[in-house]
């Protein structure tokens, strides 16, 4: 029951921190269509995520995976996110995820990232970060930190074309085995 108090506590931050008296005559300062929305929150914005997973290797290697996480908008140039809550559902349920997966696909631990935007054009917008993610099961990285530089990229294409894409390293260190990774995501 605890947990359930816990996330429903995440759900009110997360609420209240977004939340901002409107008044009819002033526009929002974040826009409602997703093409014209920032690569970062603005200023004292907040934003919740829920995410869900089904992961199959192989015979009987199914897993049902969900996450709940926040992100705060410090100034209208930094955010900072976390993931204080990966569940996984099966085989059994529990904290995190115990997949042997490679550093750029370690989604079911608890993660913090910050992201600066530092051009922040209507065409294109560029920013830096750094996200570290703790794991917290008995995998082929467990006891590592992934540490993951990332540089985000937003492309637009008049106002009706959004890409969201970058690029980001990811190492795994402290554990009993080191690894890399480099992933190019396109959105």
């Amino acid at each position: 029951m605890r947990g359930f108090g816990v996330i429903a506590g995440m759900v009110v931050v997360c609420a209240a921190a977004g939340a901002t008296p409107a008044r009819a005559d002033q526009p929002s300062e974040y826009p409602v269509r997703f093409v014209d929305r920032p690569l970062t929150l603005p200023a004292h914005w907040g934003q919740g995520s829920l995410g869900f997973g089904y992961t199959k290797y192989g015979a009987g290697t199914d897993t049902w995976q969900s996450s709940l996480g926040a992100g705060f908008g410090i100034t209208k140039d930094l955010e900072v996110d976390a993931v204080p809550l990966p569940v996984e559902f099966s085989p059994q349920f529990q904290y995190g995820t115990t997949l042997n997966l490679a550093p750029q696909f370690q989604s079911g631990n608890p993660n913090l990232s910050g992201t600066y935007r530092f051009l922040g054009e209507r065409a294109v917008e560029i920013g830096g970060g750094l996200s570290a993610t703790a794991i917290t099961h008995n995998t082929a990285f467990y006891g590592s930190a992934i540490v993951t530089p990332f540089v985000p990229v937003l492309l637009r294409a008049g106002n009706i074309v959004r890409v969201d894409t970058g690029a980001s390293f990811s190492v795994a260190l402290g554990g009993p085995t080191t690894q890399t990774a480099m992933a190019v995501p396109v959105n």
